[in-house]
C-alpha cells in the first residue's frame, strides 16, 4: 500500500498545474527579469518564458509598477510645448495638433486632460456646424423604409413583437412612409436654418 501512495505523490509532483505551467509563485529573481523583459517582449512571450499565463504577467507587472514605455512617456513635455498646445487647442482638432507637435493623438489627448485643457463651447459649436455641412448627404440607412416604419410604430423597444407587427403594418403604406421621410428632412432643414 505504501508503494501505491508513493506513486501518487510522485505522479502529483510531476503534474503541471495550468496549461502545462508548473509554478504560480513569483520569485524575486523572476520579478527582476520581468522588469528587464517587460519593455521589449509581448505578454505572450513573457508568459511562455516564465511558465505563467498572460493575465498573471500583466497583474504582477501592474502590482510591482512595471510599465511599458508607451507614447505617453516617450515624449518630453516642456513649457513651450504646453503653451503651444494651449494656443492651438481651440483652433485645431487634436489630431491636427498632434501632427504639428509630432506626437500621437492619444498622447496629446491624455496630456491635454492632464494639464486641464478643454475645448470651448464656441469651438464645439463650430465643429458641429462643419460636421453638419460635411454630412449634408442624407443618411440613407436611417431613412430607409424599414427605419421610417419603425419610427412610425412608436412601440417601446422592449415590446419587440408589437414593434415588429406595427413596422410590418406601416410598410404596407408607402405614401405614409414618404410623408414621414419628408417630415424628417424638413425638420433637418429647419434646424440648419436656425443654427446657421
Amino acid at each position: 500500500m505504501k508503494e501505491n501512495s508513493n506513486a501518487k505523490v510522485q505522479k502529483n509532483s510531476d503534474r503541471k498545474t495550468y496549461k502545462g505551467r508548473k509554478s504560480r509563485i513569483w520569485t524575486s529573481e523572476m520579478i527582476e527579469k520581468l522588469r528587464r523583459d517587460y519593455e521589449t517582449n509581448t505578454l505572450a512571450q513573457i508568459a511562455e518564458k516564465y511558465g505563467k499565463n498572460k493575465d498573471a504577467v500583466r497583474i504582477t507587472a501592474n502590482y510591482y509598477g512595471i510599465r511599458k514605455r508607451g507614447p505617453y512617456k516617450c515624449f518630453k513635455w516642456t513649457e513651450e510645448k504646453n503653451k503651444l498646445i494651449s494656443e492651438l487647442y481651440d483652433k485645431y482638432t487634436n489630431k491636427e495638433i498632434a501632427e504639428i507637435i509630432g506626437v500621437s493623438k492619444t498622447c496629446l489627448d491624455i496630456h491635454a486632460q492632464y494639464i486641464g485643457l478643454r475645448k470651448s463651447k464656441e469651438y464645439r459649436k463650430r465643429i458641429s456646424k462643419e460636421n453638419a455641412i460635411n454630412n449634408n448627404n442624407i443618411d440613407h440607412a436611417f431613412l430607409s423604409d424599414k427605419n421610417i416604419a419603425r419610427t412610425l410604430s412608436g412601440a417601446s423597444i422592449r415590446d419587440k413583437e408589437r414593434k415588429k407587427k406595427e413596422t410590418a403594418m406601416y410598410l404596407e403604406y408607402p405614401e405614409l412612409i414618404e410623408l414621414k421621410r419628408n417630415q424628417i428632412l424638413l425638420n433637418r432643414e429647419i434646424k440648419k436654418v436656425q443654427n446657421g
